[in-house]
């Protein structure tokens, strides 16, 4: 989408539909709505960050271990990550924009 300067598309991913839309600052897959913030970069462009659903901090992964996407704040990951021996559990899935 950088390269050609899109700033919507719509695809499928796993099955599940998938819509980003840059203007509007959101990410739709299946029957999550994720919001976005924009920074402007240093070097022109912008730079897109999620807000956590729970705690509205900006960041760059959302993690769901359970029902909901949140951040890794919110979902205790850094705690599983902190002794790098131990891996996140296999039934966690992320989105990274």
């Amino acid at each position: 989408m950088k390269n050609k300067k899109l700033t919507h598309g719509i695809a499928e991913l796993d099955g599940e539909r998938l819509e980003i839309n840059l203007d509007n600052l959101f990410i739709t897959f299946g029957n999550n709505h994720f919001d976005l913030a924009r920074l402007s970069g240093n070097m022109g462009g912008y730079r897109y960050f999620f807000i956590c659903p729970i705690c509205d901090r900006q960041c760059r992964k959302l993690y769901k271990r359970s029902l909901l996407y949140s951040c890794g704040l919110c979902q205790q990951v850094y705690k599983d990550t902190l002794n790098r021996s131990t891996r996140l559990e296999p039934k966690t899935r992320w989105i990274y924009v």
